[in-house]
């Protein structure tokens, strides 16, 4: 099990595939930025991914962002750097192959809340470095909210999977058409829910998202945010969600397709590989 380290920053490890002796060995970091940021506690977390987590001026200072922004005193936390203007200046120093990953929770008010519409208009701050930087791109990575969250000039902005669908129609009639390394999604657990409810609530969205990704050609699904809901309260339960996604989710073969996960929660992010907290004892 390893631990988080640092406020806003997720560590993803790819997930047990049956097909292979052991697990890959690359992780990948995130903290929704364009850069990783230059404090300690972005060290040793293995490759990381930019994010662009909006176009928008007027959608980048979250209130999630802002929060860090009062409570660290890393100024690379700021807002500002979650915009364009950091993501195209950032673009330079990546590596060829880069993966990056698009907008944040758009089917979210609060988050880059926007359309499928309007986030097709601006893909291309990403798919550009498809040819120049060969760059891996993953689709916006939504929430498993179910509906939606509410409207954006007067029209509901459709939430969760539909988002996502609607999103991969609008890309596949775009000309030119956009094409996709991975369909990312996020997922997040209830306290208020058993261990099973919670396990069937992912299997049911992730069952979703593979479906979206054999429809639309794309070889892989990213889950780049999830956790259980539960807390130090009732740590037990989240022991036994680990317990079953490392020993039953992860080794389903309808789930090959997921090649990454990032766990979010209480208990730090797992580490793909590593021997678990036993139950009750976190």
């Amino acid at each position: 099990m390893e631990k988080l380290t640092g406020i806003g920053t997720l560590v993803a490890l790819p997930l047990f595939r049956p097909d292979q002796a052991t697990p890959k060995s690359e992780s990948f970091s995130v903290d929704w930025s364009p850069l990783p940021l230059s404090s300690s506690d972005n060290l040793d977390l293995g490759t990381f991914i930019p994010q662009l987590w909006t176009f928008q001026d007027s959608n980048r200072k979250s209130p999630y962002h802002q929060t860090l922004t009062k409570v660290s005193k890393n100024a690379n936390r700021a807002p500002s750097r979650t915009d364009l203007n950091p993501w195209t200046q950032a673009a330079p120093s990546w590596p060829t192959g880069v993966s990056l990953i698009g907008f944040n929770e758009p089917d979210q008010p609060g988050q880059s809340w926007m359309t499928p519409s309007t986030a097709i208009s601006g893909w291309n701050y990403l798919a550009q470095y498809q040819s120049s930087k060969g760059a891996l791109v993953a689709t916006p990575g939504v929430s498993n909210a179910v509906g939606s969250q509410g409207t954006i000039d007067g029209v509901a902005n459709p939430g969760g999977q539909e988002w996502t669908s609607q999103f991969l129609s609008l890309a596949a009639s775009n000309s030119p058409r956009y094409t996709f390394q991975a369909i990312s999604m996020h997922w997040y657990g209830s306290s208020s829910l058993t261990v099973e409810e919670n396990g069937a609530m992912l299997n049911e969205q992730a069952g979703a998202m593979v479906q979206l990704a054999e429809e639309n050609g794309i070889p892989e699904v990213w889950i780049t945010e999830m956790g259980s809901g539960y807390d130090s309260s009732t740590a037990t339960e989240e022991c036994e969600f680990i317990q079953w996604l490392e020993g039953i989710f992860m080794t389903n073969s309808s789930n090959a397709m997921i090649t990454h996960y990032a766990y979010n929660e209480h208990m730090g992010t797992l580490l793909n590989g590593a021997s678990l907290t036993p139950s009750g004892s976190a």
